[in-house]
């Protein structure tokens, strides 16, 4: 399993190497405004393929992974699949045609051109999200690694071509955009699942069950898309397109991050669903062992990524996107927090009847961030959008973990709650930040998180590392954090009793 992580972080790597390149170009060529009004265009597509296309996805992996462990082949999972496709376009296509002057009065665009790239996304979207689950069911996790690379590049070559003069507009953007969609789909499904689909085969047990397990996802997904895309929304509303570009390029900076989460949750996910199977509760325990470790771990190094981050900051030239600093280290801390729901649902979408249960989360998560935006945007400005994220994702960590522990029967409840108040403090220490000169904030986040990995080395909180079965260095690295009991390391690099 490590390996193929590995193999997907190498990939990621390079995509983030692109990303950066990418973000680099729009910071100095590209007018927030422009970004922003693509961000607000791409936000449509995302939420409408969520509600009507991509829910059914989730259940590839469920019942697609039995399919495959015991008649190695896709055949019946994906024949549903594609079903629920056609039914979803037939019925969204005329809606986005009715819409569109609606839509394009509201981003400031021509209404047949934002009907055609908004149809196009509905189409390539899923698909490129369907081959992605279909190799994590397979478990070929190569797809992960190798199309965000593809997408990256395209969407690099659209920014170097804006800045160049030879495109115009949030169109071109877009246009990128989507045919990096339409080229990892391709490579998904002719280059890492091809051969082991089977025949397509539509039967209606495998409809009913796929549709039942379902029926909550578009909730869901749509509620995690909003996460995401309702700030620039009340942004839009509340300030102007300028100030969505320039928030869209703080998120945009964390994704970066967030990207390593997803190889993350589909490297897991068919291990869980395997264990779920196989009724083996032990793993599942030990596995929530190391996400404890994982979490807490990452909420410690919270302070210094944020020094790091200040310190970058004051050293290049933001140019209009300068605003764009104070959301991004707020939005850093949430990812924290977004690290630990992910490796939750892990284990959330391995059992069937908790699945609606995480309705009500994200449900939970768009009330708390909506309400959050309608009163701190207009007292705020951005600041008030990506503190309103946050506050959304804790009260999502709390219910979704507390939920995930009592199907477990496991113990440290205090974990959310830890998690969250070492959030908080470094969000305090991130809008204090620019009071202080970079070195200095980057010599206390230093120190801060020192101190809070040896108490939790100390106090035993991180005795999952020891769970986790690596080799060479990395494995004295992690039996050092895990600080278990009888076991230290010898003066030779070895271990000892």
């Amino acid at each position: 399993m490590l390996a193929a992580f590995g193999q997907v972080v190498r990939l990621r790597m390079f995509s983030l190497f692109l990303a950066v390149i990418f973000l680099f170009v729009v910071t100095r060529y590209i007018l927030p405004t422009t970004y922003g009004t693509f961000t607000l265009v791409l936000s449509m597509i995302q939420v409408l393929t969520a509600l009507g296309l991509s829910w059914a996805n989730k259940a590839i992996l469920r019942y697609g992974r039995e399919e495959y462990v015991q008649h190695s082949k896709l055949g019946e999972t994906l024949a549903v699949r594609f079903v629920f496709q056609i039914g979803s376009l037939c019925v969204l296509v005329p809606l986005v045609l009715l819409g569109a002057d609606y839509a394009a009065a509201h981003v400031g665009s021509d209404p047949f051109i934002l009907a055609c790239i908004v149809i196009a996304g509905l189409v390539l979207l899923p698909l490129n999200e369907a081959g992605m689950m279909i190799a994590q069911t397979i478990q070929n996790f190569r797809a992960y690694g190798m199309v965000p690379v593809i997408q990256r590049s395209l969407q690099l070559a659209v920014a170097v071509g804006l800045a160049a003069g030879w495109l115009h507009g949030w169109t071109a953007l877009a246009a990128g955009t989507l045919a990096g969609y339409f080229l990892g789909a391709a490579y998904t499904f002719f280059s890492v699942i091809k051969g082991n689909v089977g025949r397509l085969t539509i039967r209606t047990d495998v409809f009913k069950k796929m549709f039942t397990y379902s029926w909550s996802l578009p909730v869901i997904t749509v509620g995690a898309l909003l996460v995401a895309w309702m700030d620039i929304w009340f942004i839009r509303y509340f300030i102007d397109s300028e100030a969505v570009g320039i928030y869209a390029w703080s998120y945009t900076v964390t994704t970066l991050a967030t990207s390593l989460i997803i190889p993350l949750a589909a490297v897991l996910g068919p291990r869980f669903v395997d264990y779920r199977l196989d009724n083996n509760s032990h793993r599942i325990r030990e596995a929530f062992d190391v996400f404890r470790s994982v979490v807490l771990l990452a909420a410690a190094l919270l302070p210094i990524i944020i020094g790091f981050l200040f310190m970058v900051a004051n050293t290049v030239n933001l140019g209009p996107y300068a605003p764009a600093l104070a959301p991004l280290l707020i939005l850093t801390v949430a990812t924290v927090l977004q690290l630990a729901m992910a490796l939750m649902e892990v284990v959330i979408y391995a059992h069937e009847r908790l699945v609606p249960v995480m309705a009500g989360v994200l449900l939970l998560i768009v009330t708390v961030n909506a309400g959050g935006n309608m009163v701190l945007i207009p007292w705020l400005g951005i600041e008030g959008a990506a503190l309103s994220t946050l506050f959304g994702y804790a009260a999502g960590v709390l219910v979704q973990w507390r939920v995930g522990m009592a199907k477990l029967n496991g113990s440290s409840r205090s974990v959310p709650f830890a998690v969250i108040a070492i959030a908080a403090a470094a969000v305090l220490f991130s809008m204090a930040a620019p009071f202080y000169h970079p070195l200095l904030v980057m010599g206390l986040g230093v120190g801060s998180s020192t101190l809070m990995v040896g108490l939790m080395r100390r106090f035993g909180n991180l005795g999952g590392f020891d769970l986790i079965n690596v080799s060479g260095r990395a494995d004295l690295y992690l039996r050092w954090l895990a600080n278990v009991p009888g076991k230290q390391l010898a003066a030779d690099g070895g271990e000892s009793k």
